[in-house]
């Protein structure tokens, strides 16, 4: 989405959660869901690479805090740590899609050009967060198909074939 004149079309496949807050934080709470504080916290003593800490390496460096970076959520407790999460939100398709300009360009660039496919089952609670992020593509106007699987996470292959189907057609008339 940060490159569309680089790219004529996204595929996204179980993606991790477009919007972040949604897929991080129980419903109606500012604590994160505890399989995501567990999978965190276990990141966060262990150290060294992992999905976790990529993302805070990358969205929340912090040359004060004593790994380098900071998550968005208190480790033990996993209540949100606002200004963090803040900085993780603005780095996620969902908080780039708050910047008008943002979506301008989006609209001429990639408006039917994104495919977004998950599994009603995932494994990762994926489906729901990308659900509402298709959705908030084509309120903006970004035309953005939706397709759901009967599955979990595992299935790659199901949503492998449609994905590159889409974009092959996309290929075709890229401009």
């Amino acid at each position: 989405m940060r490159h569309s004149d680089l790219f004529s079309g996204i595929g996204a496949s179980s993606p991790d959660a477009p919007d972040v807050e949604k897929w991080l934080l129980e419903p109606g709470t500012r604590r994160a869901n505890e399989w995501m504080r567990n999978w965190a916290h276990l990141e966060g003593t262990v150290g060294g690479a992992g999905q976790f800490t990529s993302w805070a390496a990358n969205w929340s460096p912090d040359p004060t805090a004593p790994r380098g970076f900071r998550f968005p959520i208190d480790l033990d407790n996993g209540m949100a740590d606002e200004k963090v999460l803040a900085q993780w939100v603005a780095k996620t398709p969902h908080g780039l899609v708050r910047d008008p300009a943002f979506v301008t360009r989006m609209k001429k660039d990639l408006s039917g050009r994104i495919m977004i496919i998950v599994g009603r089952k995932d494994d990762f609670d994926l489906f729901a967060p990308a659900e509402s992020f298709a959705q908030e593509l084509n309120a903006l106007g970004i035309e953005t198909r939706f397709d759901a699987t009967g599955h979990g996470h595992a299935n790659h292959l199901e949503r492998f074939d449609p994905t590159f189907r889409f974009l092959l057609e996309r290929l075709d008339r890229a401009h």
